[in-house]
Parts: structure tokens; C-alpha cells; sequence
């Protein structure tokens, strides 16, 4: 018995472990030597076809340096120029691969461009990784996104993340978008499960100081599940000429679109609360409320002074025609110190505008109309202003 359970369990247990050792000791007998790591480099390409690196040289245990790392497959293509990495491997179980330092002077990411095909959910996969990995110090002059004609550039990226028990920890990520939108300042942290349903926690910081975008800061937090996650986004925010406004919203959402709980706006010409849904994938869709009071159109046009309260809805897509309504169901308040009351129900139908109802009075004044704009122009209008200098 004693023999059996010698030749049967303890011998291929420890021929096992001097395979695994020898394994060990040949991968880090290659990494010590400019040449080991050469073979190394020819075994990741023939295990992952779709990469190329070219200009490599250094050791895998010292500094590691490529003058092209391009990955490319479905579309996608991945070039990272003048890349240096440090990289740091623990013999631990389960393994564990660091990079202590990563930089690149371009990291360039092509998409291939938006295709009018049938539309598939998007599911993210199960990414866990046989290993543990990390990234302590990651420094990127430029990051280039292109797709179609949209092209994103961020520059002075910082990054630090590593995995751990199936699980992301982003420890931060910051960068700025230049070109048209610059400057905006992005700081983010978090962490995410790599399986399925993908856990998710993220905090992220926005300063913008963008002519195009506006000016301001805003703060995101996102936590609950990948594909069914809780937002909330606090900031104030100014765009152009326009005042200030202080943002307050919460809402529900997933990859394909969320729905708003709530979206606060408040600011000197007036407050403003949204509610409703708001679908991006597969096409463009909503369907939101909104109610307004103590509006101020001064601040949006001089000549216009007065004092506002609006309730209205809105809901359309972009599907194939695009099809919207608008329901104004309260204009109320005064403008240039004459009472304003009026509603609104109109509609597009493709290049169709029905007008469905229009009814407007400002002082003694009075318009209503009703009709349709295609090809042709056939709206009924009713006037009654006997004080037209009241407009």
C-alpha cells in the first residue's frame, strides 16, 4: 500500500512540480538576456497573430524598449510608438506581472467607422485574467482616437490600475482633451469586476475650461452593475454668454441609455427640472418632461425682459424618419410687464411639421393657428391684436 501510494500519487506529483520549476526557471533564465527576451517577444506573436512589435530591445527583468507595438484585429488597430516599459514578475501563485513604468510617446487607436448593420446588445465578456497584473506608472504624451472623421487627442496621460481576485482597481486615470475642446481636465477612479455581472464603483472629476463645451466642474459617481448602473452628477456649469447653472442629477442606465430620475438646474435666469428617458443605442430616442418657473428671457435675449414658468413634454426618435412631438401645456407669466399665457401641440412626421394647436396671448393681444407644412404650406391662422405695440 505504502508503494502504491509512492508510485501512483508522490512521483508524478513531484515530476509535476519539476516541470512547473523547470518552466519557471527557463522563463527566467530568457527574461535575464537581450536574446531570451527576443525569443519571448516571437512566442507572444505567434500566441497572439494580430500583434507586431518591432525595435525591441532590453531585458525583461531591467527595462524593455519598442519602437512600434501595433495590435490590430477586427477593425481595430492599436500603435504605440517609442514605448519603454520596466516590467517586475512575482513567482507567486497566483502569478503576478507588474509594470512599474510604462511610456509612450504616441498611442494611437484607430475604429473602424459606424456601419449601418443590424443591431446586436452589446455584452461585454468575462475578462478575468489567468494572472494578476498591474500598472503602477503609465505616462502617455498623446492619446489619439479616431473613428470616421472624429478624432479625440489627450495629452499628459496618467494611469495606475492593477487586478486583483477578479477584480479592476483603476487607482487613477488623468488626462486633457485638446484640439477643438480643449481644455478639459479628467480625473477618474474606481474599480470594476472583470466577471460577469461586472461589479462597478467610479468617481470621476471634470474641469473644463472649453469654448466649445463651456466652463466648469462637475463630479460623477457611478456604482451598482455594468449593464444596470445608479449615476449621480453634481457640478455648476457655464456655457457661452449664458449664466451659470448649478447641476444636480440622478438617474439609472446601461449601454444602451438611462432613465432620469431627476435633472435640477439652477441658476439666476430661472430653474429648470427634467425627468423621463433618454435612449442612445441603437438609435436616438426620449421621452422627457420638464417644468420651469421664475425663467428670466432677458438673459437669453435683451429686448425680451420678463418673468417665465413652463411645463411641457417631449418624445421622438431617430429611427429611420425621424418623428417628434412637443406639448407645451403651460407658458405662463409676464413679458415686457404684459400678462403671457399660452400652448403649444405640435409634431414632425419625417419632413412633415403638423401643428396641431396654437394658442397665444400676450396682453390684449391674441394669435391661434393650426395646420401643416410639407411640400406645401397650409397653416389657418386667427389674429386678434388690437395693441400691437404690446409685442
Amino acid at each position: 500500500m505504502k508503494n502504491l501510494l509512492k508510485y501512483s500519487v508522490v512521483h508524478p506529483l513531484l515530476v509535476l512540480l519539476l516541470v512547473t520549476l523547470l518552466l519557471i526557471s527557463g522563463f527566467a533564465l530568457l527574461s535575464l538576456t537581450q536574446t531570451g527576451t527576443g525569443i519571448l517577444v516571437q512566442l507572444a506573436e505567434r500566441a497572439l497573430p494580430s500583434l507586431n512589435l518591432e525595435g525591441v530591445r532590453g531585458t525583461l527583468v531591467s527595462q524593455v524598449e519598442a519602437d512600434s507595438l501595433v495590435w490590430e484585429k477586427d477593425g481595430i488597430r492599436v500603435d504605440a510608438r517609442q514605448a519603454v516599459f520596466e516590467p517586475e514578475i512575482e513567482l507567486s501563485i497566483p502569478l503576478r506581472f507588474v509594470v512599474k513604468q510604462l511610456t509612450a510617446k504616441r498611442l494611437v487607436i484607430d475604429l473602424p467607422p459606424s456601419a449601418d448593420e443590424s443591431y446586436e446588445p452589446f455584452t461585454l465578456p468575462d475578462l478575468r485574467l489567468p494572472v494578476d497584473a498591474g500598472l503602477d506608472n503609465v505616462a502617455l504624451d498623446e492619446l489619439i482616437i479616431n473613428q470616421g472623421g472624429t478624432v479625440i487627442k489627450i495629452r499628459d496621460v496618467m494611469l495606475g490600475a492593477y487586478t486583483q481576485s477578479d477584480t479592476l482597481y483603476l487607482k487613477n486615470l488623468d488626462g486633457s482633451l485638446v484640439g477643438k475642446l480643449e481644455t478639459v481636465l479628467i480625473q477618474a477612479t474606481g474599480e470594476m469586476g472583470l466577471s460577469q455581472p461586472q461589479p462597478l464603483q467610479l468617481s470621476v472629476n471634470i474641469n473644463s475650461d472649453s469654448d466649445v463645451l463651456g466652463a466648469g466642474q462637475l463630479a460623477l459617481e457611478a456604482n451598482g452593475e455594468l449593464q444596470n448602473y445608479q449615476a449621480e452628477l453634481k457640478g455648476s456649469w457655464k456655457y457661452a454668454e449664458y449664466p451659470p447653472y448649478q447641476i444636480d442629477a440622478r438617474g439609472a442606465g446601461n449601454f444602451e441609455g438611462m432613465l432620469l430620475d431627476q435633472v435640477n438646474l439652477k441658476g439666476d435666469a430661472g430653474n429648470v427640472a427634467l425627468q423621463g428617458k433618454l435612449q442612445w443605442s441603437p438609435h436616438i430616442e426620449w421621452d422627457m418632461q420638464a417644468s420651469a418657473e421664475g425663467i428670466k428671457p432677458e438673459y437669453f435675449s435683451s429686448d425680451l425682459d420678463g418673468n417665465v414658468d413652463l411645463t411641457m413634454a417631449s418624445a421622438g426618435n431617430l429611427a429611420g424618419d425621424p418623428s417628434a412631438s412637443l406639448k407645451v401645456s403651460q407658458l405662463e407669466g409676464k413679458l415686457r410687464d404684459f400678462p403671457l399665457k399660452a400652448t403649444l401641440d405640435a409634431e414632425l412626421a419625417g419632413k412633415d411639421i403638423l401643428l396641431h394647436d396654437l394658442d397665444a396671448r400676450v396682453g390684449d393681444n391674441q394669435l391661434s393657428a393650426s395646420g401643416r407644412a410639407d411640400e406645401q404650406l397650409s397653416i389657418d391662422w386667427k389674429v386678434d391684436a388690437p395693441t400691437l405695440s404690446q409685442f
